[in-house]
């Protein structure tokens, strides 16, 4: 039997349930699979690192995406007050 993810819906699906530091490392490859050969400067790619790092390590405070949407909406509307 083919045990493999046979759908982009699974697969999400599947990589979802991951662990946060073993999603953190799958966006990390994800990301630089995308390179398109343009030059990442020292600086940014040491803030990228560190960030990555800090997620890995259970630092980093991480907000849900419902979370910081809310948040946003929150201030938009308090400008328009």
């Amino acid at each position: 039997m083919d045990t493999r993810v046979q759908t982009y819906a699974d697969l999400e699906k599947e990589v979802l349930h991951f662990p946060l530091p073993e999603r953190s490392r799958l966006v990390s490859r994800l990301l630089d699979s995308l390179d398109d050969g343009e030059d990442v400067s020292e600086e940014w790619l040491s803030e990228i690192q560190r960030r990555s790092r800090s997620i890995d390590d259970g630092i980093a405070i991480l907000i849900p995406h419902d979370q910081v949407m809310e948040n946003a909406r929150d201030r938009i509307r308090n400008l328009h007050m």
